[in-house]
């Protein structure tokens, strides 16, 4: 306590406590470093111990593989007797017959099969069931089969349907069945039953099975003459993981089966809630041997060793901490004297883990903040400028006085007498980016700053405006030859690489040249008077304010008697007539060489006010024709060319006037039987769809649904699945037509979705349907 209370200082932030810590666990963890050690060599004996175990038991388990495969083949053997036997063929193929001759050879078979029994000590009983007379011969006797079941051997735990299926009846080679609890002569016995058909050889005509007792005491007899079993529990699985026979309870076998289901060496599970090691051999008929011994009897000596090395250990760290503990007292008795001085010289506010960080901080606190102060203008610098500079081509600094020192303070250095500013719009950068969002966008600005940095050279700065807008402030040295290599060098270069490696398309809007940094404001306003232009002159366009300058605002073609003769049209459904009226106003105006932006934002807001009247004079809903609400000025004409503009609006009057046509009641039977014409034609199309059918009428795909079911009373869908059913059953008629050429006249890509198709509405499959028909011809 003593050292504790002198290591404290006034003010401190800390206590000198933490450093002696950190020196005890220093000395402790080289104490720990043997006894780390220790503890690997400790787990490579465990497992060296397990692994020993493990062997031994599959070694056991090998051993019981092979007696039990020995014996095994005793039954295979008597299998082969039997089924060379003449006697019991010739029974086999008689027994549905009663006479002396088969009586006789009844009595021979007895004989013969109390010698094949006396053979072999394994099998405990067997016996032939003829299926002809439903009889069951045995070494001991003859009996009906119902008798023999019932009255001699009978399965306690099964029904008779289940002896039925399971001996009497159906293919069976080499059969064995899970162990049954048997009464055979009113002795109870469990018993692996083997079943085979007869004849051996005959698998379309069986006439018999032989079926052989497989006691289990004779298994576990065997188990116990191996040496070191009854530490453990055993367990045979078949080929389908079904246990044959086991040492376990009902409830551990089922989940010894629930936890093996895969094969392997070696087993760790839990059972009964037990942990057990299980071993498994397999045998060459597909059989499972497993060996289920509880972790605590493999591991006995394992936790032995394991008690006197926790003992030992316990001992090391012990003495392993009170050294630790007096060689870090001994060495800080320095570092104590050096903190005192420190300690009283440092801030108030210094917050210091320990002592060694309170040394580096009185050392480094001056120059940190000098660091952290000049970060701080590095970190803010670009942002700083950047916003200057867009505030400065705007026109929005103020540039009457200390335009040098306000340059300078800002970092930007514009040297020369005259300037030029680019706005460069981003038209498409679908190549480049796959989404419309802040993060894509903002890929696409970098890719373009970078690129526009390097063209640049120094001689200007490129600063972000807007989401999709860029701008150049040019620093040119003249106003001739500059602004010509400006052209050359850095648009042309710029515009063809952003093309060529990024896929993207830009206009690009160029100011004239003006002397004097307060003439900023102006070059940006003629930039974006010369940006505007990009409509007329399309994507990837670059126009020079110097060739609009002269252009002046002109008047569009677009009179009161065009409009009342468009709207007459699109009311009396003549769609063809639209279009061409439309394309013939579009020419008229965009062939003007005089037409401005404003001219072609006016035309396109009167043409869509144009089709705002025509609803209102109808009474019908924009929603109802377009799907959407209309509004003249929803066309962006920002991120659209002239053409597109014109396409657009087209679109939607030939929208309309297709709905004022399909509304038309004398024109309605035409319109369905031209839908009904239409499918019947292209039934066979795999593409044939509501969309395909909306596309070829020039209606919307809800308008054509609708209108074909109130016609026809049912989908477009169902119809064609309808029209092509029909088909495909002519067509299976022909013999000569495969069905992949079926599938493929009605429309199907493969005779996969032919044959789910066919199916679903059928009930059978196109092969089964034809041989339907087949048999109607026969009969």
């Amino acid at each position: 306590m003593a050292l504790i209370k002198a290591g404290r200082m006034p003010g401190s932030k800390m206590t000198r406590r933490s450093v002696f810590v950190t020196i005890f666990l220093s000395y402790l963890s080289i104490v720990l470093i043997p006894v780390s050690i220790g503890g690997v060599f400790y787990q490579q004996v465990e497992q060296s111990m397990v692994q020993n175990a493990i062997r031994t038991n599959t070694g056991l388990m090998e051993q019981f593989r092979q007696i039990t495969e020995s014996r095994l083949q005793d039954i295979d053997q008597l299998t082969n007797q039997i089924a060379i036997d003449p006697t019991i063929n010739w029974l086999l193929n008689n027994a549905g017959k009663d006479t002396i001759e088969q009586r006789l050879k009844v009595i021979d078979t007895l004989k013969e099969l109390k010698k094949y029994k006396s053979t072999s000590s394994f099998i405990d009983d067997f016996f032939i069931y003829f299926q002809g007379n439903d009889t069951v011969l045995s070494p001991e006797m003859k009996a009906d089969a119902d008798l023999y079941f019932s009255s001699i051997l009978s399965y306690r735990d099964q029904s008779k349907e289940w002896v039925v299926n399971q001996l009497l009846r159906g293919l069976h080679h080499q059969v064995y069945l899970p162990s049954e609890a048997l009464n055979e002569l009113n002795l109870n016995m469990r018993a692996i039953t083997y079943v085979q058909s007869l004849p051996y050889n005959d698998i379309s005509d069986i006439k018999g099975q032989l079926v052989v007792l497989i006691p289990e005491d004779r298994l576990r007899q065997m188990l116990t003459q191996i040496e070191g079993v009854s530490d453990g529990s055993f367990a045979i699985l078949n080929q389908q993981g079904q246990i044959l026979m086991s040492t376990l309870n009902s409830q551990m076998n089922w989940d010894l089966v629930k936890e093996i289901k895969q094969g392997g060496a070696y087993h760790k599970i839990e059972l009964g809630g037990q942990s057990m090691i299980v071993s498994e051999v397999n045998g060459s008929n597909g059989w499972r041997y497993l060996s289920v011994i509880p972790e605590t009897i493999v591991l006995k000596d394992v936790l032995v060793f394991k008690k006197w090395t926790m003992v030992v250990i316990s001992i090391g760290l012990l003495a392993g901490l009170l050294l630790s503990y007096i060689m870090a007292y001994r060495y800080y008795q320095p570092l104590r004297e050096v903190i005192k001085v420190l300690a009283h010289r440092a801030p108030k506010e210094m917050r210091y883990r320990d002592e060694y960080e309170l040394i580096k901080q009185s050392v480094l606190h001056t120059m940190d903040e000098e660091e952290k102060l000049r970060q701080t203008l590095a970190e803010q610098s670009p942002v700083l400028k950047a916003n200057f500079l867009s505030r400065l081509i705007r026109g929005h600094v103020d540039l009457t006085q200390g335009v040098p020192e306000t340059f300078g303070f800002m970092g930007v250095e514009l040297s020369h007498p005259y300037y030029c500013v680019i706005l460069i719009d981003i038209i498409d950068c679908s190549g480049f980016i796959t989404g419309d969002t802040e993060r894509e966008w903002g890929l696409a600005r970098f890719v373009l700053m970078n690129l526009g940095q390097e063209l640049l050279n120094e001689e200007g700065y490129m600063v972000e405006l807007e989401r999709d807008r860029l701008a150049v402030l040019l620093n040119l040295p003249d106003a001739t030859a500059s602004l010509e290599r400006m052209k050359d060098e850095f648009l042309e270069s710029m515009q063809a690489a952003v093309h060529q490696r990024f896929r993207m398309s830009i206009a690009i809007g160029v100011s004239s040249t003006h002397q004097g940094s307060d003439k900023i404001s102006i070059a940006y306003g003629e930039a974006m008077t010369a940006l505007d232009y990009w409509i007329i002159h399309g994507t990837s366009s670059l126009v020079y304010f110097e060739e609009i300058r002269t252009v002046k605002s002109t008047f569009y073609h677009y009179p009161i008697e065009t409009e009342i003769q468009l709207m007459n049209l699109v009311k009396s459904g003549e769609g063809e007539q639209v279009e061409r009226l439309l394309r013939h106003i579009f020419e008229l105006n965009w062939q003007q060489e005089m037409m401005t932006p404003s001219s072609v934002r006016c035309l396109s807001i009167d043409l869509i006010t144009t089709i705002m009247k025509i609803l209102n004079s109808l009474q019908i809903e924009d929603q109802q024709v377009f799907g959407e609400t209309i509004d003249p000025a929803a066309i962006d004409q920002r991120v659209l060319s002239i053409d597109a503009i014109a396409d657009q609006i087209i679109k939607r009057y030939l929208l309309l006037s297709s709905y004022i046509e399909g509304e038309r009641t004398d024109h309605h039977d035409r319109l369905y039987q031209r839908m009904k014409a239409f499918i019947e034609e292209h039934y066979d199309h795999p593409n044939l769809s509501l969309a395909t059918m909306a596309e070829e009428f020039k209606m919307t795909p809800p308008y054509v649904s609708s209108f074909f079911k109130k016609y026809s009373g049912i989908n477009i869908t169902e119809y064609i699945a309808t029209l092509r059913m029909e088909k495909s059953k002519e067509m299976l008629a022909d013999r000569t037509l495969t069905l992949t050429e079926i599938a493929a006249r009605i429309g199907y890509s493969s005779d996969v979705g032919f044959h789910r198709f066919f199916k679903k509405n059928e009930g059978i499959t196109p092969g089964q349907y034809r041989e339907m028909l087949e048999q109607k011809k026969e009969s």
